[in-house]
């Protein structure tokens, strides 16, 4: 099986490789280590499945937002060094783009991100992620990363960063009548002594302030937001 990823790996069949990694993990797991032989076979193993993890890892394409950057232990509290990247957060927008953020080169109707690659580089990004599909912008002076679904990588990554231990969350969907709905729920919970707020087409509400004007804001703005509710105490 590792011989197999390694040729995945070589014709660029990422998925592939992936879903073999994911096995061999399963089988080191299993093989026995009760003897010194046995032990030092379980490393040779070890050592080369941690080679090849490096190998996707160093590659451009990658298959979502834990691939691009490892998050686990960086936050926007922390802003610290991770695999030799600086994250001092995250943007889609070169207008509000700060030194050290990961940019994301989201294509759209009207306008198309990639244009803004060299931008952002220049602003101070310290990595650029970019679609799975795009050929261009391989070779730059930061890391570029391809990943498949450009927008759910956005979303995950930012609430990666910008983490919140909020338990309970609820969506209301519809046509008309959603801020409504939010807001009877929102009263019916303080009510009931639980701290709560809302986000929607009147912002975002909490004891202290109310802003915005978009039903459901970008993922980096929700992720922020939520986290702001966190440091409130919201539940």
């Amino acid at each position: 099986k590792q011989n197999q990823a390694e040729a995945s790996l070589l014709f660029s069949n990422d998925e592939r490789a992936q879903k073999l990694f994911d096995e061999i993990n399963e089988l080191l797991n299993e093989l026995p280590q009760d003897t010194e032989d046995q032990q030092k076979q379980h490393q040779a193993f070890r050592d080369k499945f941690d080679g090849q993890l490096e190998k996707i890892r160093r590659i451009t394409r990658t298959e979502g937002a834990t691939e691009i950057i490892d998050l686990s232990n960086l936050n926007s509290n922390s802003k610290a060094k991770n695999n030799s990247i600086k994250v001092s957060g995250i943007s889609f927008d070169t207008r509000t783009l700060k030194k050290n953020n990961i940019f994301f080169a989201i294509p759209g109707s009207s306008d198309d991100g990639l244009k803004y690659v060299d931008l952002a580089i220049n602003k101070g990004a310290s990595a650029i992620v970019v679609p799975y599909s795009s050929n261009k912008f391989l070779k730059k002076k930061v890391p570029v990363y391809k990943v498949r679904n450009i927008r759910a990588s956005l979303s995950d990554t930012s609430f990666r960063f910008y983490k919140n231990d909020i338990k309970y969350k609820i969506a209301v969907t519809g046509t008309n009548g959603k801020t409504s709905v939010s807001f009877f729920i929102n009263y019916l919970l303080s009510s009931f002594k639980k701290k709560s707020a809302t986000i929607g087409t009147l912002g975002t509400s909490t004891s202290v302030k109310l802003t915005g004007n978009l039903t459901t804001p970008d993922p980096i703005a929700m992720a922020k937001e939520m986290q702001i509710m966190h440091s409130k105490k919201i539940d």
